[in-house]
């Protein structure tokens, strides 16, 4: 691991963990709860990526249309019957470093997507709603984790970058984090 991940990791750990906390209530077992789940990430998830499309992800990395998952959650909100979604606020991300910060809890957030997959996948009402979750097991999208951490690797460790970075993924948790709470009290 090299030490911008690991700074990266260590010092959101807390964050990542309350973001994680808010989308737990979600009982994914349910229509409505998996329904739920899926309405606060697209609250949180589509303003983050306009954010980054405005910020040039494309420019950081390469193939950043396709590892964008907006499309395919609202594919997944449309099978449900889900056509409304009340999105967060945009963030404003200053520079490459904070966007790269954003690209982490995001690339990141596909690993545990598999996790939650393997959930929903047998239900009924999740049929042709697991788009979003499914996103990174394409077979033309299993390396972007191990692709993603080369390019994190190759930004040299500086302590204004770092903290860069840190404010992007804190940006990032702390939308995920109110988009579930917002929803609780929806």
């Amino acid at each position: 691991m090299t030490p911008l991940h690991e700074t990266l990791r260590t010092t959101t750990r807390a964050l990542h963990e309350r973001a994680e906390g808010a989308f737990a209530r979600f009982d994914l077992a349910r229509r409505d709860g998996y329904s739920e789940f899926l309405q606060a990430q697209g609250a949180a998830l589509m303003p983050l990526e306009a954010a980054l499309d405005a910020a040039g992800a494309e420019r950081l990395i390469a193939d950043w249309p396709s590892r964008k998952r907006g499309a395919a959650l609202a594919a997944d909100l449309t099978a449900l019957g889900l056509l409304r979604l009340t999105p967060q606020p945009q963030p404003q991300l200053a520079g490459d470093d904070e966007a790269f910060g954003a690209l982490y809890v995001l690339e990141g957030s596909k690993l545990g997507a598999r996790y939650l997959l393997a959930r929903v996948s047998g239900s009924d009402f999740a049929q042709g709603a697991t788009a979003f979750l499914g996103h990174g097991e394409a077979p033309e999208r299993k390396d972007a984790w191990p692709v993603f951490l080369q390019k994190l690797a190759a930004i040299p460790f500086e302590p204004a970058r770092a903290a860069a970075l840190l404010a992007g993924a804190t940006a990032a948790f702390h939308l995920f984090e109110r988009a579930a709470l917002a929803f609780e009290k929806a």
